[in-house]
């Protein structure tokens, strides 16, 4: 009784650690281009389209251009790429 018991239990374990695997592989799969922005405090991240980086600000829109704001004024950083969503990192700044 007892060895079937913990054959279920391991069975089970497998099952819910397949189902987690394919959960996060099929969100890394379908989640797009990711723009990481360098020493971005997530805090200061609105939703996934929005960056605040110490005085700028990385926007995303519904295009997918990147557009770049500061207190000299907006410019399109990159509208040659499909970009989704903003993600912060700190320590570099890549395109994917």
């Amino acid at each position: 009784m007892l060895v079937k018991t913990k054959k279920v239990l391991y069975i089970l374990l497998l099952i819910m650690v397949l189902i987690f695997g394919c959960f996060v592989f099929v969100l890394n799969f379908f989640k797009g281009p990711t723009l990481i922005i360098n020493n971005c405090n997530s805090n200061n991240i609105t939703d996934s389209r929005v960056c605040h980086n110490s005085n700028d600000y990385y926007y995303l829109d519904s295009n997918g251009s990147i557009y770049h704001y500061n207190e000299k004024g907006t410019e399109v950083f990159d509208n040659t790429r499909k970009i989704n969503y903003i993600t912060c990192n700190s320590d570099y700044f890549v395109r994917i």
